[in-house]
């Protein structure tokens, strides 16, 4: 259980823990643990596997960490799929790196502050995974950086300006070929509990700056239409 927690990121640890307070209740919890609520939030990886440990046989919180690891997975397969010295790219990666990794895989985007309090480390140990691991190793093997700081950038998704912040290469971790015609690339879709993202490389598209976007869902599907 505490090789899993090296990857649980906070924004996970909380869901945990608000799933656990909903169904035992804040009181059970400090007893069985023996920590207040705080202190698990905040607290170290032994100490949080401690709690894992104790409730492992609640089925919700198994689902909860499947989802959640089911989404790292799917990320770190696309490793699988390239040749044998792509699929290099992770394997001399520590656990924290990896961990960064993660977060910005799900998040597309995140600041020095929000990855030292996803992966549990100091600003140093952070930037130097991604200076000294993350970028060298990818720029070794896909000959561009896995991943980039930007001072100021547009979240094409969100339409938001992001600034300061660190971005995951869309066109690496998609695994899709620069060169691929356009008609043969499958946009990613993401469950993200209370909206569902999707994520499609379009270069070139005749797009306009104010995107007119329309949906529907009936039986299953999804249908999105993007008006040009």
């Amino acid at each position: 259980m505490h090789e899993l927690v090296k990857y649980i990121n906070n924004n996970l640890k909380n869901d945990i823990i608000d799933l656990l307070i909903s169904r035992y209740g804040e009181k059970e919890i400090v007893e069985q643990t023996c920590q207040q609520i705080s202190e698990l939030r905040q607290g170290s990886d032994q100490e949080f596997s401690q709690l894992l440990l104790i409730y492992s046989e609640n089925r919700e919180l198994q689902n909860l960490i499947l989802r959640s690891y089911s989404e790292f997975g799917s990320a770190l397969q696309r490793f699988d799929k390239w040749p044998p010295k792509n699929r290099a790219l992770l394997e001399g990666w520590d656990d924290k790196s990896k961990a960064i990794l993660w977060h910005l895989h799900q998040r597309r985007h995140a600041d020095i502050e929000e990855l030292c309090e996803a992966v549990g480390a100091t600003h140093y140990e952070v930037l130097s995974r991604l200076k000294e691991i993350m970028i060298p190793e990818s720029i070794k093997i896909f000959g561009k950086p896995i991943v980039r700081f930007e001072q100021s950038k547009m979240d094409l998704l969100s339409g938001e300006k992001v600034c300061f912040s660190w971005w995951i290469t869309d066109e690496i971790i998609v695994d899709i070929p620069i060169d691929m015609p356009v008609s043969n690339r499958t946009p990613e879709l993401f469950d993200e509990g209370d909206r569902v993202r999707i994520v499609a490389v379009l270069p070139n598209a005749p797009l306009r700056g104010s995107i007119d976007v329309s949906a529907r869902y009936k039986n299953g599907i999804l249908e999105v239409v993007i008006k040009k």
